[in-house]
């Protein structure tokens, strides 16, 4: 079964049904997310999910893909930048985290609510703060107006070309 991705996601009967859900999620829906990238409302994320309900002895769990722009801030010159998003992740949902010792170590354990319900949202924004980096810069090649300053910038030619002083100069004259 194949469909398009919805709200809310009724995690035991997808599993069951061995459900394949696919579609685009805007960034601006993920309030927690919005804290670590730039402005944008036309942002979107493509999302493919495959559930099953052979992951583990208990079963449930989720194969899925996200792939997506996310706009952040360079820390080095404080513009936007584009960030390639191509995330893979899997799931198994368990009922406590008792269960949590069966879920093998290539998959990640989220507690399923009682009444076997998610948002979507809730499912995905964990994974895509996860993989933000650390310290978003533009890469190599790319214009960044700090790499711009810092090459115009005379104090800083006047430093690179500046020879240092040796502090174990003085020990050549000691014999």
């Amino acid at each position: 079964m194949s469909s398009g991705l919805q709200v809310d996601l009724n995690i035991r009967r997808l599993c069951a049904g061995k459900a394949e859900l696919s579609g685009t999620l805007k960034l601006v829906h993920f309030k927690r997310l919005a804290e670590f990238i730039s402005a944008g409302n036309g942002n979107l994320v493509d999302v493919r999910l495959d559930f099953r309900a052979d992951v583990y002895p208990k079963g449930l769990g989720v194969n899925g893909l996200i792939r997506g722009m996310l706009p952040l801030e360079c820390l080095r010159c404080g513009e936007t930048l584009e960030f390639q998003l191509d995330s893979a992740f899997r799931f198994a949902f368990i009922e406590n985290e008792h269960e949590e010792e069966g879920v093998t170590q290539d998959r990640d354990a989220i507690i399923l609510p009682e009444n076997g319900m998610m948002k979507s949202i809730d499912l995905l924004e964990d994974e895509l703060i996860l993989q933000i980096p650390m310290s978003p810069r533009h890469k190599e090649g790319e214009t960044c107006n700090a790499r711009e300053w810092l090459e115009a910038d005379p104090a800083n030619e006047t430093h690179a070309h500046a020879e240092k002083e040796n502090p174990f100069a003085v020990l050549k004259n000691l014999n």
